[in-house]
């Protein structure tokens, strides 16, 4: 596992290197700035949903011990944290640290747990993507690694649903005995349905955001063709590691290289992924850093 570890470096670079070799930074810059101010507004309104189902999530992750208010605190100081972070792996600590401290070890095991769940969504989204972007990417067997791809989604959703099964299969597995959730509760069917519901929603409307930004940078491409591009370009970034503080880079590369498959603009593509890095993530990471000085006079108080 620590030579996987090392191989992120390199991987990452070599996406990033995409957007060197094929896009002119003076497009992007010639996008960004005649870009459609009222597309980008609505892309930017709809930010609240995946912010809201993320709470929504965590609070049901955590058993609801803690109040609602303590979940949306700790969401939006972890976008915070994980602008200064590789991958954006600092926004897990403020979902442990925030809360009452006799449920730290169980929001470990949350956190353990979202991130498993989280990932599911990834080889679900891209194998519903593949009968359609099969053909253009050369897949051989689109519907076969489609299905493939989603029972792959479905066992990673189930498993992180059951922790009581993957402690059953690390005894065969040693690997998985450090990614099973500490002291995790089976979910209930409802908060499955719940749970898959919130992920879906956030995901589709992160990929209906990236459509629209396609379309706010000059791609005037069918609704269709903006939609699997978006869904492909942010389910493959899924599966490659960014060591990159601030998560930038691997998104933009791999909006690149569809772009190129394409025969599209890339400068349109990367303008739009840098668009939406700065209303999914920089923006609630903005709204996260208001919290910090509120939350440190609050403290303040209550330790007077």
């Amino acid at each position: 596992m620590g030579a996987l570890r090392w191989l992120r470096i390199p991987v990452t670079l070599a996406v990033i290197g995409l957007v060197v070799w094929w896009v002119d930074a003076a497009a992007i810059w010639r996008a960004l700035s005649t870009g459609r101010a009222d597309l980008v507004a609505w892309a930017t309104a709809l930010v609240v949903v995946p912010v809201a189902c993320s709470v929504g999530i965590w609070h049901i992750l955590v058993g609801r011990t803690q109040p609602v208010r303590t979940s949306i605190v700790a969401i939006l100081l972890g976008y915070t944290a994980g602008v200064f972070t590789p991958a954006r792996a600092g926004e897990w600590a403020p979902r442990i640290l925030v809360g009452p401290a006799e449920h730290r070890t169980a929001r470990m095991g949350a956190a353990a747990r979202e991130f498993l769940l989280r990932f599911s969504i990834h080889p679900f989204v891209l194998g519903a993507l593949l009968p359609l972007a099969g053909p253009s990417l050369g897949v051989p067997w689109p519907v076969a690694s489609s299905i493939a791809c989603i029972l792959l989604a479905a066992a990673m959703f189930f498993l992180g649903a059951h922790p009581d099964v993957m402690l059953v299969l690390a005894r065969r597995l040693p690997f998985l005995r450090s990614r099973v959730p500490a002291g995790a509760r089976s979910l209930t069917g409802s908060e499955q349905g719940v749970l898959l519901m919130l992920f879906l929603v956030r995901y589709g409307v992160t990929i209906a955001q990236y459509a629209l930004l396609f379309l706010a940078f000059g791609l005037r491409e069918p609704v269709q063709d903006r939609v699997v591009g978006a869904g492909i370009v942010l389910s493959a970034k899924g599966f490659i590691p960014n060591v990159m503080v601030t998560d930038l880079g691997v998104r933009e590369g791999l909006a690149a290289f569809w772009a190129t498959v394409q025969g599209w603009d890339p400068a349109l593509l990367v303008a739009a992924s840098l668009a939406l890095y700065g209303v999914n993530v920089l923006l609630p990471a903005l709204i996260g850093a208001t919290v910090i000085p509120a939350r440190s006079r609050s403290e303040r108080n209550t330790d007077g």
